[in-house]
């Protein structure tokens, strides 16, 4: 019994057949295995599965930029995987799967605000920000000197 529960006293469901492999040695095993849905999937599988989630989280980072030459900068845009500063612990409510309306499937979506880029980075008095599509854009800062 899961959870080290009594089983029930005369059997609920009787007993029909062997459902694991038999041999000449072996004619035939007494066993029958049920489990609810919720035992496998909720209690036991989806938790493991989590480590899944908390992996594949990508963390964005401060971007590089680098002065190539000829007015020409590189702007390169830098992540870790399998991080997320708001939720370092694998067995937080952030990672769980949600079960879908059809009561048989299950997601997990990470919170598209965690995954926002660091957008702008600083390199000689300048500020280079990206917009909506990708593109860099600079700005000379102004200190008063």
């Amino acid at each position: 019994m899961t959870n080290n529960d009594t089983p029930v006293d005369p059997p609920a469901i009787p007993y029909s057949g062997t459902w694991v492999d038999t041999s000449p040695s072996e004619p035939g095993r007494g066993a029958i295995l049920c489990m609810k849905t919720e035992q496998f999937w909720e209690s036991w599988l989806l938790p493991l599965l989590q480590t899944v989630n908390l992996a594949t989280q990508i963390q964005p980072t401060t971007p590089d930029v680098a002065y190539i030459g000829s007015d020409t900068w590189q702007i390169q845009m830098n992540y870790t995987p399998g991080l997320s500063s708001q939720h370092p612990n694998v067995l937080d409510d952030y990672y769980k799967f949600t079960k879908g309306s059809d009561q048989k499937s299950w997601t997990w979506t990470a919170d598209p605000s965690l995954l926002t880029s660091q957008k702008s980075v600083d390199a000689n008095s300048t500020t280079y920000t990206m917009n909506e599509y990708g593109k860099w854009n600079g700005t000379v800062r102004h200190d008063g000197s």
